[in-house]
């Protein structure tokens, strides 16, 4: 027993110096990971680490990967919508200062109607930015959505529209009535895809609403007869304030939205030209809930 006594502590104390040494590499890289900054997160070292710890740290560097990823994308949002919210509001401030040196009730009236426009498309920008920001901070829910009745909601919403450059604005449902998804991302998708069709198509045109029901999900698409887009214009849509020209109209966010909303659902959004005709055809589709 005495050999046995005396041998316990020395036993005790190899395996602590085993163990605080082994562990040291953990504690500095605990220390490297504290003293990282939140906005620019990087790459914790794998070397010099035991084995077993290695998979973990590898998972931990992919996670930090996307969330700089994430950081990265809402700093170049923030920066481009800071942007995009500057030239509407300075053009406002010179078309308000345009309406006090009006001479006349005619001039102030047409001065008057492009200070509305100015603050109209403002407003339609605000909305679009807060719109993006919900989706990318919420979560999605999952009920059973009368998309049929949805569908009619929207035509009903923008056949003002259409009616005024005589555009055939038309609903045409293959058998899809329900759907398990999102009715706000579904709202978000539908609407910025009828919006882009009747604005660009031109007067006299047709815009058509499908619904379809494939035994792989769900399919919704939005046809219209305008200009197209170019080939390699189709995924660059898609960025947040891109335009495919100069002279395009809106603020380029409309399709990034509609691109978030179907993400946030598990769904898939895409673009193609018509090959019967010059027209855009905006293919949404959502795979069968297991």
């Amino acid at each position: 027993m005495i050999p046995l006594l005396i041998l316990l502590p020395i036993l005790i104390g190899l395996i602590v110096f085993i163990v605080r040494s082994e562990l040291m590499s953990l504690r500095k890289l605990s220390e490297d990971l504290d003293h990282q900054a939140a906005e620019r997160p990087t790459r914790l070292p794998s070397h010099e680490l035991p084995d077993e710890i290695i998979p973990f740290v590898e998972a931990i560097n992919r996670l930090l990967a996307r969330v700089d990823n994430m950081v990265s994308g809402q700093r170049r949002f923030i920066s481009d919508a800071a942007h995009e919210l500057r030239t509407p509001l300075a053009a406002l401030s010179l078309q308000a200062q345009n309406l006090t040196q009006a001479k006349s009730s005619e001039e102030t009236h047409q001065r008057l109607s492009s200070l509305q426009a100015g603050i109209e498309r403002a407003r339609k920008l605000t909305v679009q930015l807060l719109d993006l920001a919900r989706l990318q901070a919420g979560e999605p829910s999952r009920v059973d959505v009368d998309i049929a009745m949805l569908a009619r909601e929207l035509i009903a919403e923008f056949h003002p529209m259409a009616e005024a450059k005589g555009i055939d604005l038309g609903l045409e449902n293959l058998g899809l009535t329900n759907l398990r998804s999102d009715p706000a991302a579904l709202r978000l998708i539908l609407r910025n895809g009828l919006e882009n069709a009747v604005k660009y198509t031109p007067d006299g045109g047709e815009v058509t609403l499908r619904l379809k029901n494939g035994s792989e999900g769900a399919g919704i698409e939005i046809i219209d007869t305008g200009p197209g887009i170019p080939t390699e214009e189709m995924e660059k849509v898609f960025n947040a304030f891109h335009r495919v020209s100069a002279s395009s109209e809106g603020s380029g966010l409309g399709l990034a939205i509609a691109r978030e909303a179907s993400e946030k659902i598990g769904g898939q959004l895409s673009l193609s030209n018509r090959t019967d005709r010059s027209g855009l055809v905006l293919l949404f589709k959502q795979p069968i809930a297991a």
